[in-house]
């Protein structure tokens, strides 16, 4: 772990901010959650916080077989990141810029001839993209990247496993 040399003082609440450089560079947000785990005795680690993370062999399963239904390479993302992709590419790359401003402004994908995902992976249409808001808050998105354009059961099924998914990640 790289060690950067800021000093911060709690406050009298127990705060401490996280300099603006730091959250610029981790692309930490306002309202974020962050887990904070302690190491050993002297080192506390706060992590960015990911339900999508949590539950990786459920989805492996889960997205695998909806690319095969599909036909379609299959990327689920949290707010940073790709967490899963069918065809093993692109895993763990960050979101272009480009594409984190479409999700978290919900705007439309409707008329877009090239989605910059990351800055290794453009798709094409047809492609579609369904959120993931457990509890309420967006949490990720699933995006499918068809080799033809996709039937009506194809999308309904896609929109299904959306909605699942959105409920696997409710927490209680």
């Amino acid at each position: 772990m790289k060690q950067i040399g800021i000093i911060r003082r709690i406050d009298d609440l127990g705060r401490i901010v996280i300099p603006k450089e730091i959250r610029k560079n981790m692309h930490i947000k306002k309202g974020e959650l962050l887990e904070i785990c302690v190491n050993n005795s002297d080192s506390i680690v706060l992590k960015k916080h990911s339900l999508i993370n949590k539950k990786y062999d459920f989805l492996n399963g889960c997205i695998k077989k909806l690319s095969s239904k599909t036909n379609s390479n299959i990327y689920l993302t949290d707010l940073n990141k790709v967490i899963f992709s069918s065809n093993s590419k692109h895993l763990g790359e960050n979101l272009s810029v480009s594409f984190d401003n479409l999700i978290n402004n919900n705007l439309n994908v409707d008329n877009i001839k090239d989605l910059k995902i990351t800055e290794n992976l453009n798709i094409k249409p047809p492609f579609r993209i369904y959120p993931i808001y457990p509890n309420g808050d967006l949490s990720g998105v699933v995006i499918l990247d068809y080799e033809e354009y996709p039937t009506k059961n194809d999308d309904l099924l896609s929109e299904f496993t959306s909605l699942i998914l959105t409920d696997f990640f409710e927490e209680d």
